[in-house]
Order: structure tokens, then sequence, then C-alpha cells
């Protein structure tokens, strides 16, 4: 079974592309904007692409990675990624304390396999080197988002 929650992160062997976001102000309406999100599979192909209307000033893509210890990378089993969220982020603290907010699970959010890395990360310390969230949040415009062995990076388009 643990087999099988693993396949469910994509490998990292370098940096690859895992999403594309074109995030859009909504007219006349402060502190809202349209993104669409383009996520990719391990090869770069696009395994869907959804628009949402998010609250704040910013985007933020939050995504779970595993690092494996160097030992298991020899049996092709290396550091991989799981994009979680999707939520909406504002450039004022006190709109962030206050105001509505945005958060959309992707990909089913945080699954079994992370949660229980995390809970019992000793009884897993000798095939998980490192389980921790990440993320990466960038204002309105097309970025390509990147995972790389350690984070997600954001590179603006155009």
């Amino acid at each position: 079974m643990g087999t099988f929650l693993v396949q469910s992160y994509l490998g990292l062997t370098g940096e690859i592309k895992v999403a594309h976001i074109h995030a859009t102000p909504i007219a006349n309406v402060a502190h809202e904007m349209g993104v669409e999100v383009i996520l990719y599979d391990g090869k770069g192909h696009a395994t869907s692409d959804k628009t949402y209307l998010l609250q704040g000033d910013e985007w933020m893509l939050q995504g779970d990675i595993v690092k494996f210890p160097a030992w298991l990378n020899v049996i092709g089993l290396h550091a991989g990624y799981k994009l979680t969220r999707l939520e909406g982020r504002y450039d004022d603290i006190n709109l962030e304390n206050s105001a509505h907010h945005t958060a959309i699970a992707l990909n089913g959010g945080d699954d079994n396999f992370f949660k229980t890395t995390y809970a019992y990360r000793s009884w897993f310390a000798p095939f998980v080197d490192a389980e921790y969230g990440n993320a990466v949040f960038q204002t309105t415009g097309s970025f390509d988002v990147f995972a790389t062995q350690d984070a997600l990076i954001a590179r603006p388009i155009g």
C-alpha cells in the first residue's frame, strides 16, 4: 500500500514545470482575481486546466515535498512533489487577518501518505529524509511554476 501512495507523488530528478498560472484582476472589484491554473504531469503533459476566482492581491500555490535518502535513489526512488492548494493572499496584513480568504484544494489536497510520514517521522526516518510543505506566490500576470528537489519557484512569462 505504501508503494501505491508514493506513486501519487511525481518524481523530481531536476527542475520540472508543474503548472502555468495566468492571474487577471477583476475589473472594478478590489482584491479579486481570476486565476487560470494549468497543471502538468512529470512528462510535461497538461492534466487539468481550470479557472478560479480568488480573493486577494496575489495567488499562492502550495505543495508537499517528500525527499528520500540518497541510497533509495539507486533503486529509482527520488524526491517527489504533489501540488495541494491554491490560495488568495493579501498584500496588507490587516486584510490577510480580517478579509474573506479563498483556499482551493488541488489534487485531493494533503493525502494520507504525506500526513502519515509527517506524523510518524521517527518510524519513517530510515526511508524519508524530509517531508515538508512549500509555497510560491506572485501577483497578477503569467507565470510558469517549477518544482525542484527543494522548492516551488515561479518565473514570469513574457
